[in-house]
């Protein structure tokens, strides 16, 4: 995992993006029309009208159907008018250090335990609000047919988290991967359709993550140029290369994966995705750097770059010597590219 910097150029992909929340697309394939921000709007509306009866199911107290009292109505429909406010004023296009303080000033109004309350709109079924709200803000459209190309066009390749999978998009915008979202949608259903809180992964990192939040999984994105950019970084443990040396024994090979700074934010990647287990699974991808380290030495990759052709530069040469983008802002482009490069310079390869 590497965080990316948001550049000016994600920036203004994020602003496009909200511009289109803002407006009203129609989907040719199912003439379905995608207007998340005005369908809260309604939503807000329709609460703070005293001819809409909205009931609750209250299950705590023995499965009852009560009306909603006219004060506790009057904070729901507070909240519904926040949460519209906020989408209008351009929050699905805001960095993640803003997200977290739209979390803390959302919840002071309705906490989450609020947000489960199951409510039932003019006749209407009874569901929780958080799906309410979540069905208005139609994300399922934006995990299938908004966000893929933005995805493409951020230079998602990969699973941010494992870096082990694919996650392409296809020349139609067909996304062949799994959204997650950082703060998780079961819990911040608000922040369903942000930018910055969309996440490519594989299912099994998805599955795994689920809808935690209380442990500190690292934001794949940088909003500043000092912050540092690698989250965690692989070695090989120096024992088991001896051993696998003696013995040209791939087992032997043990796999580190080490934060990359003092702060510990790989922890629940350990706890909860298990990518140190995963990686151990790899040891014939690091055994690959090793040889290319035993065949490719100093005077080996000096003769290739005079003799290269003039169409071929430095960095050609480092990536055909090592099989693998050298780069590092090209770790989301191909999978196992972080283990690749990490071994790579612990060994000298590159």
């Amino acid at each position: 995992m590497r965080r990316i910097l948001i550049t000016s150029r994600i920036d203004e992909l994020a602003q496009k993006y909200d511009e289109l929340l803002h407006g009203r697309t129609q989907f040719e394939h199912n003439g379905t029309y995608f207007e998340p921000i005005k369908r809260i709007e309604n939503l807000w509306r329709e609460f703070g009208n005293s001819s809409t009866v909205i009931m609750e199911r209250r299950k705590d107290e023995g499965e009852i159907y009560v009306e909603t009292e006219p004060t506790d109505r009057q904070n729901l429909t507070i909240y519904l008018y926040n949460l519209y406010s906020r989408l209008d004023a351009g929050i699905a296009s805001r960095h993640p250090s803003v997200l977290l303080k739209e979390v803390y000033g959302l919840e002071k109004i309705l906490n989450q335990d609020g947000l489960k309350r199951e409510f039932s709109i003019n006749g209407r079924g009874y569901r929780p609000l958080k799906d309410i709200i979540n069905d208005q803000l139609q994300y399922p459209m934006v995990r299938k047919w908004i966000f893929p190309e933005y995805a493409s066009k951020i230079g998602f390749k990969t699973c941010v988290y494992c870096n082990s999978q694919y996650a392409v998009t296809d020349e139609h915008e067909r996304g062949y991967y799994q959204l997650d979202h950082w703060l998780p949608q079961s819990k911040y259903p608000y922040l369903s359709i942000c930018f910055f809180n969309l996440y490519p992964c594989c299912g099994s990192c998805n599955r795994m993550k689920n809808d935690d939040d209380e442990n500190n999984y690292a934001c794949i994105y940088a909003e500043k140029e000092s912050e540092e950019r690698e989250v965690y970084r692989f070695t090989i443990e120096t024992g088991s290369l001896a051993r696998y040396i003696l013995t040209h024994d791939v087992n032997q090979l043990k796999i580190d994966f080490d934060p990359a700074d003092e702060t510990d934010v790989i922890t629940p990647l350990k706890d909860k995705m298990h990518i140190d287990d995963l990686y151990q699974q790899f040891k014939d991808t690091a055994e690959d750097v090793v040889w290319k380290r035993m065949a490719y030495d100093r005077g080996y990759k000096e003769a290739l770059c005079k003799a290269r052709l003039d169409f071929i530069s430095s960095q050609d040469v480092k990536r055909f010597i090592l099989g693998m983008y050298d780069g590092p802002e090209d770790v989301h482009k191909r999978p196992l590219t972080k283990l690749i490069q990490d071994v790579a310079k612990q060994l000298g390869v590159i």
